[in-house]
């Protein structure tokens, strides 16, 4: 990273689920840890480019403290031009060089650094291992993402041969724009070579791979992964080794399923095992098996005792929300008798027990809501007529062993907090500051969960007067005014009320909706 390569091309960041201080609280909570309320907390982001992930976080958090540093004055300057606009007191941007930040700052209970730790120099990674030791609060989690050994060794090639075709080139865009034709065409020509040459077959489609991601990416991504002077990808087990040098932990992984034995096939789990003398051998031959190219690890102090087994009882902590469906009759995996729960990435888990049933039907209607453990408990037990108080321990022990098989199978996410939108569209709907704000560039918006969320042309719009003065009337006049303005044809089959009630019904199962 250079002093003004960001300055150059910005790095439009974006809301990242897995940065958020309730999902870092979480998983720290699962593993015995004791982490500050996410409601009363401090964070710390550093790389924290225009704002993109820690602004909205500072939005739904307003008494938690938020501080953010970038090298990038224009960066930095436009963040708080963002926040002003806002109207946010806790938040604060800093531009500095992170070998110059000192005590002054204070701790942070959660220390965000995301794609930082590849694209610095080493004395700035050792920089930044420092900022943690120092700044990270007794109970603090840090985040840093990295690229990552074996599957950076083939991506490097393609940053390496666009460096070589382009270094000579004066501007970013220059460069990107001839990055991205060097890649065409070596993916088209090794296409047509591996027609009569089949020893080219594997090459040709791995470009052809990488062409399809990349094109995918928008120009400041592929500038900045593929084209700066620094980018230094490293095995799992050096981090961590270079991570106790500053008396840091493992304490897992910001995706849970890809830490854990149980979500894999069994034969594959118990070979790991077998040949591994710890959960870092572990996670680090799994990543053998997969490729991997890309790491977001969770630290903390080594003086903290982690509990590495997952317990059931430890279900009754959280709040679950279920971002899944149930299988349909049009399915070949449908059974009438024994309702099945099917992921997003396809992965398919039957429901054996009523509570089971009632518990996640319930959690699939209500979503994006989260439910904490007793009040599903509750109102899981009323939906199957369980009535009588001395079944309760057993069904509060059911519903933990439920709920932790589908967290190990990534059909629920937890949650230590349940965060306040609107479950209904109310008289007058308000909708997310940030993301009326955000509509005015672009239709890609960041939800009240953090979650970023597509709109499509006319609610991009439409959100935009939903700031509690309208009632519904006033709203459904806007959205015909819109619907007329574009030269779209309103639906024969549903009326002005109905046509904006999907829209507030949408808005609200997307979460942009203020409670």
């Amino acid at each position: 990273m250079t002093d003004t390569s960001y300055d150059e091309m910005p790095y439009h960041g974006i809301a990242l689920p897995t940065t958020h201080p309730d999902h870092l609280a979480a998983l720290a909570t699962l593993f015995g840890m004791r982490p500050a309320s996410v409601e009363r907390c401090r964070v710390l982001e550093l790389g924290c480019a225009e704002g993109g992930n820690l602004i909205p976080m500072a939005y739904t958090l307003p008494n938690s403290n938020f501080v953010g540093i970038d090298l990038a004055p224009r960066q930095i300057d436009h963040g708080r031009a963002v926040a002003a606009s806002l109207g946010l007191t806790n938040i604060e941007f800093y531009a500095a060089d992170l070998r110059s930040i000192d005590d002054q700052l204070g701790q942070f209970d959660y220390i965000i650094a995301y794609g930082v730790y590849s694209w610095v120099p080493p004395e700035v990674q050792q920089a930044l291992l420092a900022i943690c030791r120092r700044h990270l609060a007794p109970q603090g989690i840090a985040l840093i993402s990295y690229n990552t050994y074996p599957g950076w060794h083939l991506r490097g090639s393609i940053r390496e041969m666009m460096r070589y075709h382009t270094d000579r080139l004066a501007t970013a865009q220059e460069r990107t724009a001839k990055s991205r034709a060097l890649l065409n065409f070596l993916a088209t020509a090794t296409a047509r070579l591996g027609r009569t040459q089949p020893d080219l077959g594997l090459y040709s489609q791995w470009l052809g791979l990488e062409q399809e991601i990349l094109a995918d990416k928008p120009d400041f991504y592929l500038f900045h992964e593929h084209l700066e002077r620094d980018n230094n990808p490293l095995y799992f087990h050096e981090f961590v080794e270079r991570a106790a040098a500053h008396q840091l932990q493992y304490l897992g992984d910001a995706n849970l399923s890809s830490m854990l034995p149980a979500s894999l096939p069994q034969e594959i789990a118990t070979g790991l095992m077998e040949m591994s003398r710890s959960a870092i051998d572990f996670e680090q031959y799994r990543d053998f098996i997969v490729n991997r190219t890309f790491r977001e690890t969770l630290l903390c102090h080594t003086q903290i005792n982690l509990r590495r087994d997952l317990q059931p009882a430890s279900m009754r902590d959280f709040a679950f929300a279920a971002p899944v469906r149930l299988v349909t009759p049009d399915e070949a995996s449908y059974n009438p008798t024994i309702p099945k729960l099917r992921s997003p990435s396809g992965s398919v888990i039957a429901l054996r027990t009523p509570l089971s049933a009632a518990a996640l039907t319930m959690l699939v209607d209500v979503f994006p809501r989260a439910l904490p453990f007793d009040e599903l408990l509750l109102r899981s037990r009323a939906k199957i007529g369980a009535s009588h108080a001395t079944d309760a321990a057993a069904h509060a022990q059911r519903l933990s062993d439920a709920l932790l098989s589908c967290l190990i199978a990534s059909m629920v996410t937890i949650s230590t907090r349940t965060p306040p939108f609107a479950s209904l569209p109310g008289e007058r709907p308000i909708a997310s500051k940030f993301a009326q704000l955000q509509v005015r560039r672009s239709t890609s918006v960041t939800n009240l969960l953090h979650n970023t969320i597509e709109l499509d042309p006319i609610a991009a719009q439409l959100i935009q007067f939903m700031d509690g003065s309208r009632d519904h009337a006033a709203l459904r006049d806007e959205l015909m005014r819109l619907i007329d303005a574009g030269g779209m044809q309103a639906s024969v089959e549903a009326t002005p009320d109905q046509m904006l009630q999907d829209y507030l019904n949408r808005f609200v199962r997307m979460a942009l909706l203020v409670g």
